[in-house]
């Protein structure tokens, strides 16, 4: 039985860096992803912030974290987002089941596979945690405006949580295929199948959706928070227009008693 399982680093990863750092065996590399081989397993890189692992001993598996922390000047690296126990069994077909793939043969794009749809777990994973978040910040705020009639937020502070809400949709769309395969599925039956698997098994699409509506939500708040601050400084503005023409007009009304 070996192990695959993914960290989810940062929200980027500077890949070239570390192939220039680790001591590993550079297989594969383009500008997004790098797929290293270490020991009898492999290390698959992706920029958007993952790194997952493929039957790499636990020992050499922490070896190549501490490079890539040492890369990126990190204290910690983050706690595995997905574990899978795999089994090799060249009687039977292919399966997919909670925690466990069973697979007749491991080739490199089977291999590939299975750690490209880890990585995209994890990384749903967390902008799960990010979304989740600010909706929870939201509720605060909104429960606060309920109760006193008033919001919290206030021009660059709101601006800064609108930022943060589209920064997160942008990335996710950016760097994550969650609604297309790797092209490398697209002639091959069983990598079609196997890649459809783990993306039901996973929730990918489901995860996903979840993690968007939260931010339509947050961003629907936020827009009502907007609004209520452009009407408040509206309504401010035209307090002070009518009090500079009342002042005006109580000047010229003095000029007039003092001059007759």
């Amino acid at each position: 039985m070996l192990s695959a399982f993914a960290h989810h680093i940062g929200s980027r990863l500077p890949i070239g860096d570390i192939a220039a750092q680790t001591k590993a065996t550079v297989i594969e590399e383009d500008k997004t992803e790098i797929l290293f081989k270490i020991e009898d397993g492999y290390a698959f890189l992706f920029d958007f912030g993952v790194i997952s692992f493929y039957g790499v001993p636990d020992e050499a598996a922490q070896n190549f974290l501490g490079d890539v922390r040492h890369s990126m000047n990190l204290e910690t690296i983050a706690d595995t987002f997905e574990h899978y126990e795999v089994e090799l069994d060249e009687s039977k077909e292919d399966l997919v089941t909670f925690n466990k793939i069973r697979i007749a043969s491991a080739p490199l794009p089977v291999i590939k596979i299975i750690l490209f749809n880890l990585a995209q777990s994890a990384a749903i994973a967390y902008y799960q945690g990010l979304s989740d978040d600010l909706l929870s910040s939201t509720k605060e705020h909104t429960a606060h405006m309920a109760k006193t009639g008033k919001i919290t937020l206030k021009n660059k502070s709101l601006m800064k949580y609108i930022g943060t809400t589209l920064n997160i949709k942008n990335t996710i769309l950016e760097n994550l295929y969650i609604f297309h395969s790797p092209r490398s599925v697209w002639n091959d039956v069983r990598l079609n199948q196997l890649d459809a698997d783990l993306n039901r098994e996973l929730d990918i699409q489901l995860r996903y959706r979840a993690v968007e509506e939260n931010l339509n939500i947050v961003k629907d708040n936020l827009e009502v928070f907007n609004d209520f601050n452009q009407h408040a400084r509206s309504t401010l503005l035209e307090w002070i227009i009518i009090i500079l023409i009342l002042i005006e007009v109580m000047d010229l009304f003095i000029h007039k008693l003092l001059t007759t």
